[in-house]
């Protein structure tokens, strides 16, 4: 599934129950309780993990449904006490949020940990102290008086639009929830994190929750939000598992499974990228990081049906579950072809971060070849286990080195 597809699934889900009845009494028992046995799930998980921000988004989620849950929301909906709390968590969730993902992971029992868990908690307890201590003090009429100047704050039309309609949020609430928004499509369109996805899903669906203010629609659409950052946690841990961080491409672990999946028949090339190490050595590491995601790139579209991973250092492996060696050289040989073909345009180390004042004439940027190596082999009565099929085509590629490089050898 998707990274951007799973949000949607949950909150479809969570309006598909609402909206066609089929919440039960015994259903509505269960979705009461889900929202706090998720957070308390995923707050273990990311906590786990190593999650920090994730830990500080359940916590701020589930503290949120549980003082909504208190006042309750799920009063009259003109009832100074349900403006309130309504008017200020609306602002404080997002806000959380966008705190939780801005720090990172930088702990949970380290200082700035304990600074953000002070903040929510001290966030939440001033709604609860608004709403009750305000009775103690002042009676209803007091009470009512004092909730209704906060809600009628919070609520003021303060921008030149009408807005206070939109899921039936005050409009600081809303301006909250979209500038949380907003910065969680710009954090997953520059790093395409799970987290990010999932932060950005839970956050409107915990929005929509409170915008319903019916204790069932809160149950739900809370549930909706807590599955979907659990699923964030979840994405993300196998990204990190199976994914290569550097290019992107699926690990020697996916290869090794993916081999399992397979009977016979299948090829195997092993692709090394040449003279790699004078390069590095050259040009620096973070040019040959950049030349490694240059190459994965191009893995990453090969034909024939073929995979690529990542198997290590400057070392591929690319894999064709239905052909055979022969049948997969041309396929092969096109890779070879687009990888040399595409050249590496080098910066000048002694570039200036600044414009100067008197620029120099900018010299031409340097083009530098890459080129690889490739050695492919069969499963077959030789190459009977994967090990040796892999074997066989290391072979070959020690071939191709030997033989000049920049070609497909075939073991």
């Amino acid at each position: 599934m998707s990274m951007l597809a799973y949000p949607a699934v949950f909150l479809l889900a969570g309006f598909g129950l609402l909206h066609l009845g089929l919440v039960t009494s015994g259903l509505a028992v269960i979705f009461g309780a889900l929202p706090l046995i998720l957070t308390v799930v995923g707050v273990g998980l990311a906590w786990r993990f190593n999650r920090s921000g994730a830990v500080f988004a359940f916590l701020a989620l589930g503290l949120t449904y549980l003082v909504g849950a208190w006042v309750p929301l799920g009063m009259a909906v003109d009832a100074p006490e349900a403006q309130a709390v309504l008017a200020i968590l609306a602002l404080v969730l997002p806000l959380n949020f966008v705190l939780a993902a801005a720090i990172g992971d930088r702990g949970v029992l380290t200082f700035r940990g304990i600074l953000q868990l002070l903040l929510l908690t001290g966030e939440l307890t001033t709604v609860f102290i608004l709403v009750r201590v305000s009775l103690w003090l002042g009676g209803p009429e007091g009470a009512a008086s004092c909730n209704r100047a906060v809600a009628g704050l919070l609520s003021s039309n303060f921008l030149p639009v009408e807005a206070t309609t939109w899921i039936g949020l005050p409009l600081s609430g809303i301006v909250a929830v979209q500038f949380a928004l907003l910065f969680f499509l710009y954090r997953t369109l520059r790093d395409r994190s799970p987290l990010d996805i999932g932060f950005g899903g839970a956050l409107l669906a915990a929005a929509i929750g409170l915008g319903s203010r019916t204790p069932q629609a809160v149950d739900v659409y809370f549930t909706a939000a807590g599955l979907t950052l659990l699923s964030s946690i979840f994405m993300d841990s196998y990204r990190m598992a199976f994914l290569d961080e550097l290019t992107g491409l699926p690990t020697r672990r996916v290869l090794k499974a993916d081999f399992k999946k397979l009977g016979g028949g299948y090829a195997v090339a092993m692709v090394d990228v040449d003279h790699f190490k004078k390069f590095n050595d050259t040009y620096g590491h973070d040019v040959g990081d950049q030349v490694l995601r240059m190459v994965a790139s191009r893995l990453s579209k090969v034909t024939g049906g073929g995979k690529a991973y990542r198997y290590g250092g400057e070392e591929f492996t690319v894999l064709f579950p239905k052909l055979g060696k022969k049948a997969a050289r041309p396929h092969l040989e096109a890779l070879r072809e687009s990888i040399e073909q595409s050249g590496f345009n080098l910066r000048g180390q002694d570039r200036p971060k600044q414009k100067p004042e008197n620029p120099k004439r900018p010299e031409k940027p340097k083009i530098v070849s890459v080129t690889v190596s490739i050695g492919a082999a069969e499963h077959g009565a030789a190459n009977a286990t994967p090990d040796e099929a892999i074997k066989a085509a290391d072979k070959a590629l020690y071939k191709a080195k030997k033989n000049g490089r920049n070609r497909v050898e075939l073991g």
